[in-house]
């Protein structure tokens, strides 16, 4: 599981994270402080009574899961009112220097129901990407998400109605890195 980190500019936040079968409810007290959640297996829906800011610590834990394919990195998760229409990213490394860098890219996306008949990757529609995703459901919520694989290069995910936002991200022997859609 990955490890989590929320901080908040306002005294006495309250926070809840749903998952399909639990709900953590936690205040963050002083301005500048932060709680952790370690690892958090499943997608979660967080809510909080004034902005907060969170982050995803990718860990390595020397399990059965970790291979040479993998190596931690930290995002910072996107609010919902960053949410988008439309957006163009490329994946990072490979380049002449260092060819090999990452065996693999991904991208995770979340979309608004409203979003799922228009959305698009590449212009092919994600929905026949992953059939799955009208099932990938966050708790109480009308957001759905997927995670897809990309080839190197420069992607462009679009909807008509509705918006998405996510996170892109690499992985190589020894190395990682990811982006928050839109950085």
């Amino acid at each position: 599981g990955d490890l989590f980190r929320i901080t908040n500019i306002y005294p006495n936040t309250i926070v809840q994270v749903e998952t399909e079968d639990t709900t953590m409810l936690f205040s963050i007290d002083l301005p500048g402080s932060f709680k952790q959640l370690a690892e958090l297996k499943k997608p979660a829906k967080w809510t909080s009574t004034n902005p907060v800011q969170i982050g995803q610590y990718m860990m390595r834990i020397g399990g059965d899961e970790d291979n040479l394919n993998y190596d931690p990195d930290l995002v910072i998760l996107p609010p919902a009112e960053q949410f988008v229409k439309s957006m163009i990213f490329q994946t990072v490394g490979n380049e002449a220097v260092n060819p090999f860098q990452f065996d693999g890219y991904k991208v995770s996306i979340i979309a608004e129901l409203e979003a799922l008949n228009t959305l698009k990757l590449d212009d092919k529609y994600v929905i026949g990407l992953d059939q799955n995703m009208v099932n990938n459901v966050f708790p109480n919520s009308s957001r759905r998400w997927t995670k897809l694989i990309l080839t190197p290069g420069v992607h462009n995910i679009t909807c008509q109605s509705g918006s998405f936002s996510g996170i892109t991200y690499g992985y190589g022997k020894a190395d990682s890195y990811s982006l928050t859609l839109g950085s």
